[in-house]
């Protein structure tokens, strides 16, 4: 899970908006990103657009008050990415976690003969030392 929370931000630290796209058609992206490496509920994104207004003088060389002007659109955008802590830590907790049940009556076996039937198990688990990798 984390290979894939660090992936995703990864990828969305990244991303830059095109040219023909608004804030909300990169939010979208940014979302689609999010849900390919399958941790919806562990980011969120914002998308923040900023909109300022700039002259460009038409003529070349030093501008006068005279010199005629446009006024053109620049546009900022920023991607927030915010990571929900407690989400990843209840995942994190859980990760990893089987029940393995068997129909062998409690008196005719012990729990060390009952998990020894499991061969994917680590041979550490009655005393809690497991490592499961996560």
């Amino acid at each position: 899970m984390r290979s894939r929370l660090n992936k995703a931000a990864d990828r969305l630290n990244h991303m830059r908006i095109k040219s023909e796209e608004d804030a909300t058609e990169f939010q979208v992206r940014a979302e689609q990103v999010i849900e390919k490496h399958k941790v919806e509920k562990f980011l969120a994104v914002t998308v923040e657009e900023t909109i300022t207004e700039k002259k460009r003088y038409l003529q070349p060389g030093r501008p006068t008050t005279d010199t005629p002007y446009e006024m053109v659109e620049q546009r900022q955008v920023q991607l927030h990415v915010a990571r929900d802590l407690s989400a990843i830590k209840k995942e994190m907790r859980l990760a990893g976690w089987r029940l393995y049940v068997n129909n062998v009556p409690a008196v005719k076996t012990s729990q060390e003969q009952a998990v020894a039937y499991y061969p994917s198990l680590p041979t550490n688990i009655m005393n809690g030392t497991a490592n499961f990798g996560v």
